[in-house]
């Protein structure tokens, strides 16, 4: 019996996994990317960081995502009315969108602006872990550690 392979892969991969299609280089062909593991993932697999320094990564992952400015439709910056009355602006975006500039700040404080930038760039999942500075990472989670506490 041979299984039916389709452009996605076979149904076992696709039904297990997230797939993201991208192109391969000349013409039209593509691969299947598993986008199960992040970068995060891949520097804890390396043991590059600790499962507690993954932890805080992923805390910034999660104010990176309820503040909406992930993916391909980032959200605007203004806080959406979410009540029936018009002068009820309160918006959890628009507090995670102020607790991130925090964090940005203090790290950019604390260690500088271009490790302040590697860090979100992670979260973001838009660099890879092999193009981190090591010592530099841990030492913004250990900031990032001393903010979240």
């Amino acid at each position: 019996m041979t299984k039916k392979i389709s452009d996605y892969g076979t149904p076992e991969i696709r039904n297990k996994h997230n797939l993201r299609p991208e192109l391969t280089g000349k013409g039209h062909a593509f691969r299947l990317r598993v986008t199960d593991v992040d970068e995060i993932d891949r520097l804890l697999l390396r043991k590059v960081i600790d499962l507690d320094q993954h932890e805080t990564l992923q805390r910034l992952q999660k104010i990176i995502f309820d503040a909406g400015l992930h993916g391909v439709r980032a959200a605007s910056l203004e806080p959406k009315i979410t009540g029936g009355n018009a002068s009820d602006v309160s918006d959890r975006g628009a507090e995670a969108r102020v607790l991130l500039r925090h964090v940005v700040l203090h790290l950019e404080h604390k260690v500088d602006k271009a490790a302040a930038i590697m860090v979100v760039n992670l979260a973001l999942d838009q660099l890879s872990a092999r193009s981190v500075d090591g010592d530099k990472l841990i030492k913004c989670i250990e900031e990032l550690d001393r903010f979240f506490r």
